[in-house]
């Protein structure tokens, strides 16, 4: 598909170039011939003249040499519709290659976001159909089943109903991850204050922090953080790295966030005593529904491999800028970089 449409947006490019490099040749050309007709109109009409000059008798039996000659002229515009027409030729070469490479630069964003779209679409398919499968199998079995009690029907609903949820977080993650998708944001960015939003994004999560013995330490190492950026987003932000570090620590870990500055950027580090990330898995840990080896899988939790990703779409929606570092068994640090408010 985009082979053919990029050949099409190679013979746009082309048609229009050679539309006007041809104009101009048919201009500059008449101009030519209109110069030198009146060039040698010019020159015949001075050779009168100075023939005239004489006296019949002394006039010379063939005129004056004519330096110029309608013959010559003739050469001289074939010389020159030789030399447009070449000119023309190079140009349609030329122009032919790079239309070809600038369609292609052209139509590459294009393909690649298509080619994200198929994926996005692929994966999410999969990622319903697997339990609504599972379901599905498992209802039908139970219906099947004439002996069935009603505490055994009420124990089928409550799991029924709990595969819902997780369907529903889903269907609610991949809402959040078009929300922040570039082309489809409408961000209000105001000043807050880092502070204010990281404390009121730890009292959220405190209770579940608690009920798995994991402490969290809020370190501000600066009075004043004041950014220009959507409030809503940096809250979500901080929540899905807490959600993160409190889902993926040990009993009795401890989460340590720490907020600072410097000239230009706020920077934001949530540290816990995790199970950690391998080597293998960390260029992917941003990536739409990637999810880490056994290792870190083995803890139960009801991820679906999004909120990682929702964080880097908020990262880059606010120019700024997330990295990771992580051992396994030890832990690991998130560390955002967000623009200062300047005023």
């Amino acid at each position: 598909m985009f082979k053919s449409a990029k050949i099409k947006l190679t013979a746009w490019y082309l048609l229009v170039i050679m539309f006007i490099t041809i104009s101009f040749s048919v201009l500059i050309y008449a101009d030519f011939i209109r110069v030198t007709t009146r060039a040698l109109k010019n020159h015949e009409a001075r050779l009168e003249m100075k023939i005239n000059e004489f006296p019949k008798p002394q006039r010379p039996m063939g005129g004056f040499q004519e330096p110029i000659t309608e013959e010559t002229l003739k050469e001289v515009r074939l010389k020159v519709i030789t030399t447009l027409t070449l000119i023309n030729i190079s140009i349609f070469l030329i122009a032919g290659f790079l239309g070809y490479w600038l369609a292609g630069k052209t139509l590459k964003p294009i393909e690649q976001m298509t080619e994200k779209q198929k994926k996005f679409i692929a994966d999410a398919a999969h990622e319903f159909k697997t339990p609504l499968t599972a379901m599905k199998t498992y209802l039908e079995v139970n219906l099947r089943n004439k002996s069935l009690t009603l505490e055994q029907s009420k124990e089928i609903i409550a799991e029924s109903i709990k595969d819902i949820d997780s369907l529903s977080l889903l269907s609610t993650s991949l809402l959040e991850q078009i929300k922040n998708q570039k082309d489809n944001i409408s961000l209000k960015f105001e000043t807050i204050n880092l502070k204010k939003v990281i404390e009121t994004d730890i009292a959220k999560l405190n209770q579940t922090a608690i009920y798995k013995n994991i402490e969290i330490n809020f370190h501000n190492k600066s009075n004043n953080i004041n950014i220009k950026a959507d409030e809503k987003s940096i809250s979500q932000l901080i929540t899905i790295l807490l959600d993160n570090a409190i889902k993926f620590n040990k009993e009795n870990g401890k989460i340590n966030i720490e907020a600072s500055n410097n000239k230009t950027s706020a920077i934001i580090k949530v540290i816990d005593t995790g199970i950690g990330i391998s080597e293998k898995d960390l260029p992917h840990i941003f990536d739409r529904f990637y999810k880490a080896d056994d290792s870190r899988t083995k803890i139960n939790h009801n991820g679906f491999g999004l909120g990682l990703s929702i964080a880097k779409e908020i990262v880059d929606n606010h120019k700024g800028k997330i990295t990771v570092k992580s051992n396994l068994n030890k832990g690991t640090t998130f560390i955002i970089n967000l623009p200062l408010n300047k005023k």
